[in-house]
């Protein structure tokens, strides 16, 4: 009898103390759940993953099983999402963008309801922690700003630049501005081996959509309104970015990257002044400066003037899709645990990727406090400011990236402006 009470004593002991609790107050009941997991990570985005997940299936409470399938690259997966959908086969997680929650439409649960729930959501602090701008990324404006997905981890775009060639022409910072931006890249062309042909240039440029769309934001034209209804870059700002790009492209100072990475790869071998680039790519680019020879290099802000600094962010997240309560309560516990300073501190670490959370960027900072590139993209992140959330997005990115294209080929800025606006305003419903 002794022993039975100690039993039954040790018993009600554990079970107050279990996270078995979770099945009370009408919350499901997450005990047991395994839960598939689709992403397209790899390298070391891949080991990172995995790694958090083994860490998440040992010392969770609830006995939730995560098990994470490779699904080959972002478009691979989303079609395979969509077949499976369509199959009644769909994984329970997926990593993919915020993006991917407005193209899978309700296969997706939004997860407001579970942030803000009282006892199993974010506390007021935890959501203060986290970076406004990698919250917005995830906000549906169509649903007055829900969440529809969580926030993995951050990337921005900024300016890279070779800070021994900037000094050695008189320039100890970079330029902060436009104007100066496109005085130094003219400066830093030259012809080094006397065939009277440029073959170093200031500004290796690539026409990707993402550094486009922080190009007009920090020249105070961003592509769309806040709520994505509108027109954004209508005004004079928008034809001064065009003009900038068309001068410099005049002065013969923009090295064309002849295909994905050629700029990376001239500014490494030293062939350009400066570079976008996103932050995820800042090891890969360290990796490489140094590889060829090296040279001191730095980060800076997308030149701005007088205007705020503004950090163009993206960022991968987390999509619940639609099963059982039990297996979305069990969703959103992970995603939780995901989101933890700890957690995120440690994905930001093994990534190169940049954290949601102030407190994980001030340990970061103190982590990396000898590599002052990586502390000045986190240093960044307080001028986050995201996309708005709609399915139009990369049509509208594409039309900005073909007015630059535009202009580099000799086209009007005014007029060039003039007819992109209005391809934006036929692409918004």
């Amino acid at each position: 009898m002794t022993s039975r009470f100690c039993f039954l004593s040790l018993l009600v002991i554990l079970t107050a103390c279990s996270p078995v609790a979770a099945g009370s107050n009408g919350a499901p009941h997450p005990n047991g759940q395994v839960l598939i997991l689709w992403h397209t990570a790899e390298g070391s985005v891949r080991r990172a993953l995995l790694a958090r997940v083994d860490e998440f299936n040992a010392t969770n409470g609830w006995d939730i099983l995560i098990v994470p399938e490779y699904h080959g690259n972002p478009a691979d997966m989303r079609n395979e999402l969509k077949a499976a959908l369509a199959a009644g086969r769909a994984p329970d997680l997926a990593l993919g963008r915020p993006l991917d929650a407005l193209e899978l439409g309700d296969a997706v649960t939004p997860i407001e309801s579970y942030v803000v729930d009282e006892r199993y959501g974010l506390a007021d602090a935890d959501l203060a922690d986290v970076y406004p701008a990698l919250l917005d990324a995830n906000r549906d404006p169509r649903r007055d700003g829900a969440l529809v997905s969580f926030p993995v981890s951050g990337e921005g775009i900024v300016l890279v630049y070779n800070a021994d060639r900037l000094a050695a022409l008189g320039y100890l910072t970079p330029p902060n501005s436009w104007p100066l931006f496109k005085e130094v890249c003219l400066v830093a062309t030259a012809d080094s081996n006397g065939d009277r042909q440029p073959d170093v240039f200031g500004f290796g440029f690539a026409a990707r959509p993402d550094f486009v769309a922080a190009w007009f934001r920090s020249r105070g034209a961003p592509l769309l309104s806040d709520d994505g209804t509108a027109v954004g870059f209508d005004g004079d700002n928008g034809t001064k970015m065009l003009e900038m790009v068309s001068d410099a492209a005049q002065g013969g100072c923009l090295y064309p990257a002849p295909g994905a990475g050629a700029d990376v790869e001239a500014f490494s071998a030293g062939r350009v002044a400066m570079i976008f680039a996103s932050t995820s790519d800042l090891r890969d680019i360290a990796r490489r400066v140094e590889n060829a020879g090296g040279f001191r290099w730095g980060v800076a802000p997308v030149p701005h003037g007088r205007l705020p600094i503004t950090l163009d962010v993206s960022g991968p997240a987390w999509l619940l899709l639609r099963s059982t309560p039990e297996k979305q309560f069990a969703g959103w516990l992970f995603m939780r645990w995901f989101a933890t300073t700890d957690q995120t501190a440690a994905w930001a670490a093994d990534t190169g990727q940049l954290p949601i959370r102030k407190s994980a960027a001030d340990r970061l900072a103190q982590q990396y406090a000898e590599d002052p590139n990586y502390s000045a993209a986190l240093g960044l992140l307080p001028y986050g400011a995201a996309e708005p959330l709609v399915s139009y997005w990369p049509e509208v990115a594409e039309a900005a990236t073909r007015s630059v294209l535009s202009v580099l080929s000799g086209n009007a800025p005014d007029s060039v402006h003039a007819q992109a606006v209005a391809i934006v305003e036929q692409i918004i419903p």
